[in-house]
């Protein structure tokens, strides 16, 4: 019985979005091994601060592709730039099965209307206070 390889898409807030990225990061690597794996980051990913910009480059290294939808926050505009991106990228690949993270990912994707299986992570990881 030959496997078919699934297009994945995983849809993120942005790579600076706390433990979601770093299980979205390692999620990806496993599903990259079997499948074809696109994650598309709404906020635009910060080339100079680094964590972000390593974080996108090591999972590219996994043969995972990462588009950048260039959302810039508090540019109210720009979001909806991200929305005609990302309305381009769904209209020139074929999609199996979608996962959002966080909630401005899964408001995003409900606004795009499309019509692909949709799984929603809720990430509820207590973090501790900084101070």
């Amino acid at each position: 019985m030959k496997q078919t390889r699934l297009n994945i898409c995983h849809i993120i807030n942005g790579f600076n979005a706390g433990g979601a990225q770093v299980f979205l990061s390692s999620l990806t690597k496993y599903q990259s091994l079997t499948n074809n794996v696109f994650i598309l980051s709404i906020s635009k990913i910060d080339e100079i601060s680094g964590f972000d910009y390593s974080l996108r480059k090591k999972i590219e290294s996994n043969n995972i592709y990462v588009i950048d939808l260039e959302r810039k926050p508090g540019k109210n505009f720009t979001f909806v730039k991200s929305l005609k991106i990302a309305k381009t990228f769904f209209k020139n690949n074929r999609i199996d099965i979608i996962n959002t993270h966080l909630p401005l990912s899964h408001l995003f994707t409900s606004i795009l209307g499309l019509e692909i299986p949709i799984v929603n992570t809720i990430h509820n990881a207590p973090e501790k206070p900084a101070f």
